[in-house]
């Protein structure tokens, strides 16, 4: 019982600071960003790779390690906002 009262502490930790890291990086607040094909989640804090082509961000990056990692958060807001 110690061992999963454990387990669930770890668990509930590292889920936590998963979802401080997605606030950290992007504007959970903010506008949304999108590609020239999908959205694709809130925009990132350094927007130095958006364009502001009216209340949307266009990104312009190559790709970008944020929302690949944080794809299920990304996709979680895009729901919220109704733009999934």
């Amino acid at each position: 019982m110690k061992s999963l009262k454990r387990i669930s502490c770890i668990t509930v930790v590292t889920c936590l600071l998963y979802l401080a890291g997605f606030c950290a990086v992007f504007d959970v607040l903010g506008p949304p960003a999108r590609t020239a094909q999908q959205w694709i989640g809130p925009a990132k804090r350094d927007a130095g790779q958006f364009i502001d082509i009216g209340g949307v961000y266009e990104y312009q990056g190559a790709g970008d390690w944020a929302y690949r990692v944080f794809a299920p958060c990304c996709q979680a807001w895009l729901r919220a906002n109704g733009l999934d």
